[in-house]
């Protein structure tokens, strides 16, 4: 949002009206160019209705048809001293020897009247010749002094949005509490809130504060109507270093605004040297916009900084700020240096947001074996600390990056660390500034994305954020851990894979962190969503966002098209009855899970020459379909291997589940292919095995649907049997999703296929113990496979296409 600050209007000096001051700064300000415009205070020079007259025709004039759109709210007008009538009857004239004979306390109100006017209704002054004039102030008609003003404003604001989205000054009262104002946008995400800091100023005591219930009363109006909006403080005074002190604001003042939740103010009557001291005692913790005098002369007040006007661009994570100077030939010239303040959220380390990019892209790009390369390119770029490229959370399988980012000044190191909870953070450290013109890095992850709806009905569990997408939708997200003048985050997917065309399939979630019920979580931030830009294609979906906030989370996602092969009805009632029988039953003389294990080591030995030895072990792993896990059922296995379990698509054995096709892997493959691995250091210590493949137990050919995996596994070791294995598993694994070529290879695979499926379903089709629809089912299954009646000589059963 752009919006343009302009300060102490009054008329003085060489400036005789509205138009001389407009000739210079009018150039730069082109019609239409702005969201608001923030006018803090001394909008006359005596608050004479003249005076207002004459500024009323101005902004109709000169600075409504500068808004974008043209609405009398987009111009925030706070009053300044200069808008205090001193000419107003405000009190009556004491006699201090009256006084005294009535209270001899008198001679002690009248000092702390002076130390402490705010709570005084004593004014006392020195006279035209020497003598004290003592005046009490009557509160009745203390607010007299701001009827000019308060008219005028009310006249500029008739009209304008219900009280929910702007609250008008109510100066004229006796309760300085409604000396406030409220314009909030809620569809923009911004709200100001003006305050008069001249709520106890008159001609005897010309000093300036906020008043704390004022800010209170905002406060309690912005919890309910501007929640979830930049809260930007209005205000005249600048800053000096004791409270109450004449013509200068305390950072106590600033303190009030602060803890009610602003953390961005415009104020103008600037002061230099004080404004610096506010800087170094803030910081990032609150950010002011000062500008000097727009129309007062250098006489009305020389330590102030004049004739000047700023320009803010102001975004929910930072703000920059350009300053106008005028100079003696009286034309304006903007500053070379823009400020920029960065607001910080105390939750979120500091370090990574020391770091910026002017330019920040992120893209998944997914191929049909469901690994994601991940691109990471950033343009302009200052590294300072310790920054974050990634943090990678469930759902994923494996991880392989880049050891060292590509960058304009050569390669950089990339550490890992594996944190708690499987997530795994990759870091740039950089010991002093460095500037970079870029920066790329990527890194490959498996089964991180849905390819069907069948992936996303098997995968239980997933990060907590996927929560507030939409049914049948999944995405990755990115949260922003330093700040970038703009954030592009992709997801590509292969041309095989087909995601819905409609609109309604693309979302993109913004998420920021908040405690419910003393529970830390991510929920929705539906107003930062409509500064950014949402493209997408058939296979292609794009958000694109400007100066996205630091700590909040952006989330994009797109709804496959194919449903997959999901299991129906019988198919998961018989899994279920599979599980009971083979993991909840003690294992027995004549049990299922025993005959399937004497039939699969009996068939596998005539395929081999002889059964896997002690060096190697298979195993028989069956989709759960209630705790969404595949599981050991059987086999020749160590007992350790007994409790290894994976998620959909996890690991060699969930990657043969998830895609129906033979899978291998080998170690030291370090193509990217090895991510199908996962390591199980609980069960199945990494070293343990060298080699892996495993083949998907089907129930149909014509569309192939596995409930389960015959997984064999070993170390270089081992007899004949091991050594075909392994060699299988070195072709699959270098072969990946390509049809295979080597004729020796394909004559293996149909055998092993056909062996497996023989086994395992002639072994179900025998047993006795069936209910007449599952006997049917196993039956119907069997006929689809083309496998005849027992007795069976492992028949040669047509292996589905890859």
């Amino acid at each position: 949002m752009r919006i343009l600050h302009l300060s102490d209007l009054h008329l003085t000096g060489q400036f005789q009206n509205f138009e001389e001051i407009w000739s210079g700064p009018s150039p730069h300000l082109a019609p239409g160019s702005f969201d608001f415009v923030v006018v803090s205070g001394d909008l006359s020079q005596r608050a004479e209705p003249s005076e207002y007259e004459q500024l009323y025709a101005f902004l109709e004039r000169s600075v409504l048809p500068l808004l974008k759109v043209r609405q009398r709210q987009r111009v925030v007008l706070v009053p300044g001293n200069h808008d205090v009538d001193w000419t107003a009857d405000i009190g009556d004239r004491l006699s201090i020897e009256e006084e005294l004979s009535k209270n001899s306390n008198f001679g002690d109100l009248l000092r702390r009247a002076a130390f402490e006017p705010e709570k005084s209704l004593l004014r006392v002054s020195i006279g035209r010749y020497g003598h004290l004039d003592v005046l009490r102030i009557d509160p009745s008609r203390y607010p007299s002094r701001f009827e000019h003003v308060q008219r005028f404003l009310s006249r500029f604001y008739e009209g304008s949005l219900p009280p929910e989205a702007f609250r008008p000054f109510v100066l004229t009262t006796a309760d300085d509490a409604e000396h406030w104002s409220a314009h909030v946008f809620p569809d923009s995400g911004i709200a100001f809130y003006g305050f008069s800091s001249c709520s106890r100023n008159d001609r005897h005591w010309t000093g300036a504060m906020l008043n704390a219930k004022a800010i209170e009363r905002a406060r309690l109006h912005a919890e309910a109507h501007a929640r979830d909006c930049i809260r930007i403080a209005i205000w005249h005074h600048g800053f000096g270093s004791d409270r109450g002190r004449p013509d200068y604001l305390s950072t106590q003042d600033i303190g009030l605004l602060y803890n009610a939740g602003f953390r961005l103010g415009f104020h103008g009557h600037t002061h230099q040297a004080a404004y610096k001291t506010f800087e170094e005692l803030f910081k990032e913790r609150f950010f002011v916009v000062s500008t000097g005098s727009l129309g007062a002369g250098s006489e009305e007040r020389p330590d102030a900084i004049g004739n000047q006007f700023s320009i803010a661009h102001v975004y929910p994570g930072h703000i920059d700020v350009e300053v106008f100077n005028r100079h003696n030939s009286g034309s304006y010239e903007k500053n070379q240096e823009r400020r920029r303040h960065t607001f910080l959220e105390p939750t979120i380390a500091r370090l990574d947001q020391l770091s910026h990019a002017v330019r920040h892209r992120r893209t998944w790009t997914v191929d049909s074996d469901g690994i994601a390369k991940v691109e990471i390119e950033m343009e302009d770029v200052t590294l300072r600390g310790e920054v974050t490229l990634a943090l990678i959370e469930k759902p994923f399988c494996s991880v392989l990056a880049q050891e060292k980012a590509d960058t304009s000044t050569g390669p950089m190191t990339v550490e890992r660390k594996d944190l708690p909870d499987e997530r795994i953070r990759f870091t740039l450290s950089a010991a002093q500034e460095v500037r970079l013109d870029h920066l790329r890095w990527s890194y490959r992850i498996s089964n991180c994305l849905a390819l069907n709806q069948m992936d996303l009905q098997a995968r239980k569990e997933s990060h907590s954020s996927l929560e507030h997408l939409h049914s049948g939708l999944d995405g990755r997200p990115y949260t922003v851990r330093f700040p970038c003048d703009e954030l592009t985050l992709t997801l590509r997917f292969p041309d095989l894979v087909r995601m819905n065309p409609n609109a309604e399939s693309r979302q993109v979630v913004a998420l920021r962190r908040a405690e419910e019920r003393g529970q830390e979580r991510w929920i929705n931030s539906p107003l930062e969503i409509k500064r950014g830009r949402l493209d997408g294609s058939a296979n292609h979906v794009q958000f694109t966002i400007p100066s996205p906030l630091v700590g909040h989370r952006y989330l994009v996602a797109c709804e496959p098209a194919d449903t997959g092969r999901p299991h129906d009805v019988g198919i998961s009632q018989l899994l279920s009855w599979l599980m009971e029988e083979c993991r909840d039953k003690p294992p027995t003389p004549g049990s299922l899970p025993v005959a399937l294990t004497q039939n699969f080591d009996r068939e596998l030995s005539h395929l081999l020459g002889s059964s896997p030895g002690r060096d190697s072990s298979w195993m028989c792993y069956l989709w759960h379909p209630g705790r969404h896990k595949l599981m050991t059922a059987l086999g020749m296995f160590p007992n350790r291997a007994w409790a290894v379990r994976f998620s959909w698509g996890e690991g060699v054995a969930g990657h043969a589940l998830r895609f129906g096709q033979e899978t291998g892997w080998v170690r030291g493959d370090s193509s990217h292919r090895s991510l199908i691995f996962k390591s199980n250091p609980g069960a199945s210590p990494e070293g343990d095995y060298s080699w892996i493949v495993c083949i998907p137990i089907l129930t149909s050919i014509r569309n192939p649907v596995a409930i389960g995996v015959l997984g064999f596994a070993g170390n270089s070791r081992g007899g004949p049997a091991e050594q075909q294995l392994r060699e299988y598993a070195q072709y699959i694994a270098r072969t990946g999703n390509q049809p295979f070529t080597d004729e020796g290879y394909i004559d293996f695979r149909n055998r092993l296929f056909s062996v497996v499926h023989s086994a395992f379903w002639q072994s179900l089709r025998s047993w006795k113990e069936h209910t007449p629809r599952r006997e049917a089912l196993v039956r119907l299954i069997c006929d689809e496979l083309g496998l005849p009646s027992p007795p069976v000589e492992a028949p040669a059963i047509p292996r589905p296409p890859l």
